[in-house]
């Protein structure tokens, strides 16, 4: 992919999210812009993508920490990682490697986007989106919902609610079972609309 078509990103902060309690909103910004990619990713995604972005020392290391190791246990770093696609809720992203011990050798590998950005930010590998991902998926921050109450505090993690359309199938079904069992019946079959549209597509 040519220079042209791709965005310097980084990482801006994990937000939790108003919908669902087992799901937090990685905010990607542009480095050079004020459009923020948010992704979805799971409880335990945003816990190692926060131990990094804070710089936390941890007692043990977490899996990203071992792969990070590992890499440069033989003589592979990473690159860069570029989302590259944008596709029924699920963003797509590859992590390139050089391999130093073998020719320099570039390798390519397909990775979750919460992994790949993870990974990235362990070893200060710049963070790179499509154009094409930005102008579908890029928004402007204030368009969130931001609870009012956590506002006054920097250091709280702001509450978003993201559009029901940048969930996957999969996340949607979850949020919808958890609105049944909640007896909210009508956010449930708000949700369930949002399903079916996403199934025609």
């Amino acid at each position: 992919m040519n220079d042209n078509e791709r965005i310097r990103m980084k990482v801006t902060g994990i937000s939790a999210n108003a919908v669902t309690t087992d799901a937090y909103a990685l905010l990607l910004t542009e480095s050079e812009g004020d459009k923020t990619i948010p992704v979805i990713v799971g409880q335990a995604e945003a816990q190692s993508i926060l131990v990094a972005l804070k710089h936390v020392e941890m007692p043990r290391p977490l899996a990203h920490d071992m792969f990070i190791s590992s890499l440069k246990a033989f003589g592979i770093r990473i690159e860069n990682v570029m989302i590259y696609k944008f596709e029924r809720g699920i963003f797509y992203s590859e992590i390139c490697m050089r391999d130093t011990y073998n020719d320099n050798r570039e390798v390519v590998i397909d990775s979750r986007t919460s992994d790949a950005v993870a990974l990235a930010m362990r070893c200060h590998a710049p963070i790179f989106a499509s154009s094409d991902v930005v102008d579908a998926t890029g928004v402007v921050l204030e368009q969130f919902k931001k609870n009012e109450n956590d506002s006054d505090n920097e250091e709280d993690v702001d509450i978003v609610e993201l559009p029901l359309e940048r969930y996957s199938i999969e996340e949607l079904s979850r949020m919808m079972q958890k609105c049944a069992d909640n007896e909210n019946y009508e956010r449930a079959l708000e949700i369930k609309k949002v399903i079916e549209l996403k199934k025609q597509k």
